[in-house]
């Protein structure tokens, strides 16, 4: 299941100077707890009132975009994931700072979901080109390179190749990029490695509605067909 992350950039920041007052870590606290309780709408309303306190942490910019993007408020989303890029560049005075991977990630994130896939996957390749190693930011682009329904996306083998780092970074522990991974190998016609790769993820999948589409996917690749996502 894919995720946007959040997170406290100040803390990331702690060698910087960052002026939060009290009042606005109160916030901001308080909306990422609504963030991680599915209350979006509420999130935007703490996270306003963070900024509104301090105007200067990139976390509460980019943690509303998160609110916004989950609520389908692209625009929004992008204006506060440009307003904490340049914040946060700021503050460590260097563009290529990984850890602005975090922004761009959720920015990729957000063009996903709004199905512009190809802007999407651009943002996906800087948030790698700054931090390699980010979480589920090579399999979000395998994920669309193996399945997506437009065929001139598609790439099959580079999706095998991004599968593969994603799935060694996690030790093949994680049912998220295993899944990812048996559709990779079912898109290269690779069907017995497609369904080695998916029972392993079954197996691994911890939430009963992963189980079942795992399932599911299994049965197509079971026929040596691909597995393609439906058009949004």
């Amino acid at each position: 299941m894919k995720t946007l992350l959040f997170t406290c950039f100040a803390a990331l920041l702690s060698t910087c100077a960052i002026a939060d007052s009290r009042a606005a870590v109160r916030a901001a606290t308080s909306g990422e707890a609504a963030l991680h309780d599915g209350e979006y709408a509420k999130a935007v309303e703490w996270f306003n009132k963070a900024i509104q306190e301090d105007d200067t942490n990139p976390s509460f910019y980019g943690n509303r975009g998160s609110a916004y993007s989950y609520l389908g408020k692209l625009d929004e989303a992008l204006r506060d994931y440009d307003t904490a890029i340049q914040k946060a560049t700021a503050l460590t005075g260097n563009p290529k700072d990984k850890r602005i991977a975090y922004f761009l990630y959720n920015r990729a994130f957000a063009y996903e979901n709004a199905g512009r896939t190809l802007e999407a996957l651009a943002e996906y390749a800087k948030t790698i080109e700054l931090d390699p190693s980010y979480p589920d930011a090579h399999g979000n682009v395998a994920w669309i390179l193996a399945t997506h329904p437009d065929k001139a996306i598609r790439n099959s083998q580079k999706a095998l190749e991004y599968a593969l780092i994603e799935v060694k970074r996690t030790r093949m522990e994680i049912a998220g990029p295993l899944d990812t991974l048996a559709a990779a190998y079912a898109a290269e016609g690779r069907f017995t490695d497609a369904c080695r790769a998916q029972k392993l993820a079954i197996a691994k999948a911890l939430l009963p509605q992963d189980k079942r589409e795992f399932s599911e996917r299994l049965q197509i690749y079971e026929q040596n067909k691909p597995y393609i996502a439906p058009a949004k």
